[in-house]
């Protein structure tokens, strides 16, 4: 496993990172079926909320630069949770690992 780089972000948006990751190792720890899809919904919505907190920070009058930095990894992982809802075969996952381990980095 990779060793967690910290990125400057805000802290109100770290700590929203850190529920999600929590609700994306939840996801993997179920097993296969509905449940996992609820709660990997349920961690998508809360990623969503922290990508447009960073929005809003970052269009803010004073426009917070952690903010602006980090949206694009948030972006990018939320592309690749968007993409686990229609994985391909043997896929779903190992993406939901790699996306959890992103989360980490990130909330470092």
């Amino acid at each position: 496993m990779q060793t967690a780089t910290p990125v400057s972000m805000p802290d109100a948006v770290r700590e929203m990172l850190r529920d999600v990751a929590k609700k994306v190792d939840e996801a993997i720890r179920l097993a296969p079926g509905e449940q996992v899809k609820s709660r990997f919904g349920d961690a998508l919505d809360a990623a969503i909320a922290a990508r447009n907190r960073l929005i809003a920070l970052a269009r803010d009058v004073d426009g917070d630069e952690k903010a602006a930095a980090c949206l694009p990894a948030v972006n990018a992982l939320l592309s690749m949770m968007s993409s686990i809802e229609y994985p391909l075969e043997g896929l779903h996952l190992q993406r939901m690992q790699t996306v959890r381990q992103e989360l980490q980095r990130l909330a470092a």
